[in-house]
């Protein structure tokens, strides 16, 4: 393209006139441009499904297949055949495309904005934006969540029952079998709403990490000089590749904030049909006295965490310059000098990450403890004041305390992605933010 780009041969003097039409530079240039017109992929991506010539099977499908996730079959049987090229995949919806999720997101934000810009976006604008971009799929996913909840604590609800049906000397048929309908139908439901929860939450989260880094891509291609000489293209790629993903990983524990304290209550409500209220009030204070034991250690996390976020990026900060001036460094044979630079970096780094990580082992240590813990206060309870341990009612309350060990070991979990996306948030603001040109 370069090659016909300059402009045709001529004879004498025309010739060397002609020729410095077009320099030889501009014609680079303007070859490059055409280069960049033309798409990464043979297919079009702007639109989704008629643009490849394949329809979304996720939206095409019907309840029976969305349920039971058959409508993969077909694509995961051609991929048993031979490996998958780019035509076998089918397309995205537009609902799950970047094309038809930015600028949702983008109108979102200028709404809620005063200037209609980024420039005063706040991490509050932000989760808000991404909130209503995504709510319908958030509000399936709370759907797929309680039933998830409620059908986890019907076989330790039935435990009694079977023990009492089958200490029984005259059973009935028809009631046994009642019980293991109940249970099995309990379990499937159980099992297909957490599949489902776990995959319409990564929809979620896709769609919010898909939105973040197209809006921050933007962004980088408008800023002035002066907020470029402020933040380098390392702090970029850690804004895009660690903040961004973090904000779409918390799509896993959204729901997490209300779910984990409904299924302590029922719970405890369980423990109170099958022992009594002063156990059930005492498994009650030993949960919420150990969940609410670890709130020191969950404000050193977000410290360590924070700074450990600050340690990045004055490191990759520091390793942009340096490969920028690469040069330089072999002329002079600096070398081993910034690499020295770069290791003490480096250290300080490594130094908040150990504190971080250390503290989120303390906390995961605390919470795996707590069912045990939860277990001793309620049975010594029922032990002081008198109160039978039948079998039935001991099955009981220990299925309900391994269904209690959801709740608690979620907890810290949630706690940590909270303050995480938190920080990735303010620092996708602190970037989208800056000046433009």
């Amino acid at each position: 393209y370069v090659e016909s780009s300059y402009p045709a041969r001529s004879s004498g003097r025309n010739r060397h006139r002609s020729s410095n039409l077009l320099p030889r530079p501009f014609s680079v240039f303007r070859g490059y441009l055409f280069i960049m017109k033309q798409p990464l992929l043979e297919q079009e991506t702007s639109s989704s499904s008629e643009a490849t010539g394949t329809k979304s099977l996720f939206t095409d499908a019907g309840w029976f297949s969305i349920i039971t996730f058959s409508w993969m079959g077909p694509l995961l049987d051609l991929g048993r055949k031979k490996p998958l090229d780019l035509h076998d995949v089918p397309s995205l919806d537009d609902s799950d495309s970047v094309h038809g999720v930015l600028p949702n997101f983008k109108a979102k934000i200028v709404s809620n904005s005063a200037t209609g810009q980024f420039t005063d976006a706040t991490a509050v604008k932000l989760a808000k934006a991404i909130v209503l971009t995504t709510w319908k799929p958030i509000l399936v996913t709370a759907v797929y969540a309680l039933l998830s909840s409620v059908a986890s604590y019907v076989g330790p609800y039935l435990i009694e029952y079977f023990v009492d049906y089958l200490n029984k000397s005259s059973r009935s048929s028809r009631e046994g079998y009642l019980l293991a309908l109940t249970f099995v139908v309990a379990q499937l439901i159980e099992g297909l709403s957490t599949r489902h929860l776990q995959f319409r939450s990564k929809q979620v989260g896709v769609r919010a990490r898909s939105s973040l880094v197209a809006a921050i891509y933007q962004k980088g291609l408008a800023l002035s000089s002066q907020s470029r000489q402020s933040n380098s293209s390392g702090e970029m790629i850690n804004v895009v590749s660690l903040d961004a993903e973090c904000v779409g990983d918390f799509s896993r524990s959204m729901h997490d904030l209300w779910r984990l304290p409904v299924q302590i209550v029922l719970a405890m409500l369980l423990l109170y049909s099958t022992l009594g209220f002063c156990p059930a009030f005492a498994a009650l204070l030993a949960t919420a006295l150990t969940i609410g034991g670890n709130k020191p250690l969950g404000r050193m996390e977000q410290n360590y965490q924070e700074k450990m976020m600050s340690a990045k990026d004055v490191r990759m900060r520091a390793m942009s310059e340096i490969l920028q001036s690469m040069r330089i460094l072999k002329l002079q044979g600096w070398e081993m000098i910034f690499l020295s630079k770069i290791i003490e970096l480096r250290k300080v780094e490594m130094n908040w990450l150990k504190k971080n990580v250390y503290t989120s082992a303390m906390l995961l240590s605390i919470f795996f403890s707590a069912p045990a813990f939860v277990a001793m206060v309620t049975f010594g309870v029922c032990v002081l004041m008198g109160i039978p341990l039948e079998t039935g009612k001991v099955l009981c309350a220990l299925a309900t305390f391994r269904q209690l060990q959801t709740p608690i070991h979620g907890l810290p979990d949630a706690y940590s992605m909270i303050i995480q996306t938190k920080v990735s948030l303010d620092r996708i603001c602190s970037f989208l933010c800056l000046e433009e040109l």
